[in-house]
């Protein structure tokens, strides 16, 4: 964000919510400008501007590290009843959509990686979708030591800056999306 912001004219102040739909319902309402690490969808779109994206998010699946399997077959996984860690506010593509959907996806919505991650460390789910960015560096600090990640992508799909329709105007959208591109290598390195 700062990258983003450095020599735009414009300031910022972070603000932490509790979860992902709660952030959404600000952006939605004008409470909030911006929220970063979107996916585009077009149930935003009628309240929210999306800038260019500036990342690739990839969705990965976490399992406790005792669990043994061959093969990840996340509808057999469903089918047989395991316990799935999401966010509520995530986005995990039309496979996970559909299983929602219909009923077939057994999940508990928990409102950040930190407690999505406790529960599957202790063995009380079965598993967790979260953004491979945020679930290897939680892993990386040994604080979940039984969680790791199966190598499996549910979803890979570029993120976006999210700004509020009710606050932010075109020129602002255009502003960021300049500063996106013209910064591209410095944010991209900050994610590798």
């Amino acid at each position: 964000m700062s990258l983003l912001f450095e020599g735009s004219g414009m300031c910022s102040e972070f603000i932490v919510y509790p979860n992902s739909s709660r952030m959404l319902a600000e952006i939605k309402d004008g409470r909030v400008d911006m929220l970063f690490a979107a996916t585009e969808t077009e149930e935003r779109k009628e309240y929210a501007h999306f800038s260019v994206p500036y990342r690739l998010e990839i969705m990965s699946l976490y399992m406790h590290g005792s669990m043994s399997y061959n093969e990840f077959d996340v509808k057999e996984f469903a089918r047989k009843g395991m316990v799935f860690g999401i966010n509520s506010g995530s986005y995990y593509g039309e496979f996970i959509s559909d299983l929602k959907k219909r009923k077939l996806l057994k999940y508990v919505n928990l409102p950040n990686a930190r407690k999505r991650f406790e529960l599957l460390n202790m063995k009380r789910i079965d598993f967790v979708l979260e953004d491979r960015l945020a679930g290897n560096y939680m892993i990386s600090d040994n604080q979940y030591n039984n969680v790791v990640n199966t190598g499996v992508v549910i979803q890979s799909i570029p993120v976006r800056y999210m700004l509020s329709k009710k606050t932010v105007d075109q020129h602002v959208l255009n502003t960021i999306n300049y500063s996106i591109q013209k910064k591209r290598r410095d944010i991209l390195k900050v994610f590798n």
